[in-house]
């Protein structure tokens, strides 16, 4: 078991070590992650004690608009699962550390562990894969998810 302390250096030279290998690979191009200019909606990288995730998360406070943005978001659900080879999990209501609640679409790596250092390089390949998959499918539909906000 870690210390917290131990736990945050750790933690921060995985991304570190991640963000590395991520700019080799994309040419120095930034994810879009929060930068979707979509309010309330960004994708994310999660990676955790027990398992890794490549999220859309939508952020809406306001559950009824959260639920309509998400509800809009299944009129695209075929073609997401189709890049994702079926394996997208579709929540409309998903709690983050038991306290924000967000509707996401993500999909998940089990049994890995950021303080693995011998998980790192399945977990890296995972999230870069599935974060290209998941940003370029994003980006197809930019136009479309935009919509979503209006409706």
């Amino acid at each position: 078991m870690y210390s917290k302390e131990e736990s945050k250096k750790l933690r921060i030279e995985f991304w570190n070590t991640f963000g590395s290998l991520s700019k080799k690979k994309r040419k120095k191009q930034p994810w879009v992650l929060y930068n979707t200019k979509i309010k309330n909606l960004s994708l994310k990288f999660v990676a955790e004690q027990k398992h890794c995730s490549v999220v859309i998360d939508i952020e809406y406070k306001n559950i009824k608009k959260r639920h309509r943005f998400y509800e809009n978001m299944l009129s695209l659900q075929t073609i997401f699962n189709t890049e994702f080879n079926n394996n997208l999990v579709w929540d409309k209501d998903f709690f983050i550390d038991g306290e924000k609640q967000v509707s996401r679409i993500h999909i998940d790596l089990h049994n890995v562990s950021i303080y693995k250092k011998e998980d790192w390089p399945t977990i890296f390949e995972f999230l870069y894969t599935n974060m290209t998959i998941m940003e370029n499918t994003f980006l197809e539909y930019k136009d479309i998810i935009k919509e979503f906000v209006e409706i």
